[in-house]
């Protein structure tokens, strides 16, 4: 029986860049990814232009980090990213440089990666469910500011209803209930308006919309 395009190219191994911040984890890696040829070939640095995905390994994400993963994703290809762990402002930055895949390297096996860099040829995203929820309020946020639906003082109408809650009293997940959000939506809501606004923490934002007539 003879394949397909589309069904031969799902078969076949995955031309992968690797890029690690220290060398023993890419020997490590290197090594595993070797012993299973018919799923990944590891292009050498000067071929690294023809990869479909490049795998990016760190133990902690830095500005730096982020800075050589744009210019090596000059040409945009897929990229999975495994790293202890990574900030909501990194993480918007780095699918902004192609990320289709992040995971925690303490909750993975090598055999996770070569699945996650597999799924990611296909066009597949693999991100922990808590980066899932930022991304749709980043983005909800983003359609809501071109949208106009910013209330007075700069702030979104999600923003203003926690900032009231806030100003009742309510705590994280009080109004993560009242609101039927997760808690962690309510801390990025929260972390968000805290840093456009340059306010201290909750009470200053509080202040601030009252001044501001939102409240």
């Amino acid at each position: 029986m003879q394949l397909s395009g589309n069904q031969a190219e799902r078969t076949a191994p995955v031309a992968l860049a690797l890029h690690a911040a220290d060398p023993i984890t890419a020997e490590g890696v290197l090594a595993f990814l070797r012993s299973v040829p018919e799923q990944v070939t590891v292009l050498p640095e000067q071929q690294e232009s023809e990869a479909e995905v490049l795998l990016l390994l760190a133990g902690r994400v830095t500005d730096n980090f982020l800075a050589r993963m744009r210019c090596r994703t000059f040409t945009p290809i897929p990229c999975v990213l495994v790293a202890n762990a990574i900030s909501d402002a990194q993480l918007v930055r780095a699918i902004g440089h192609g990320l289709t895949g992040f995971l925690p390297r303490q909750q993975v096996t090598l055999q996770d990666v070569v699945d996650a860099v597999r799924s990611s040829r296909s066009g597949r995203t693999q991100l922990p469910d808590s980066s899932v929820d930022l991304l749709v309020e980043h983005f909800r946020r983003m359609q809501q500011n071109l949208n106009g639906g910013a209330a007075p003082g700069g702030l979104a109408e999600r923003e203003v209803a926690v900032l009231r809650l806030l100003a009742e009293g309510m705590d994280t997940a009080e109004m993560a209930a009242h609101l039927s959000y997760s808690e962690r939506t309510i801390k990025n809501i929260i972390h968000g308006f805290i840093t456009r606004l340059g306010v201290r923490n909750r009470t200053h934002a509080v202040a601030h919309a009252i001044r501001a007539d939102v409240l």
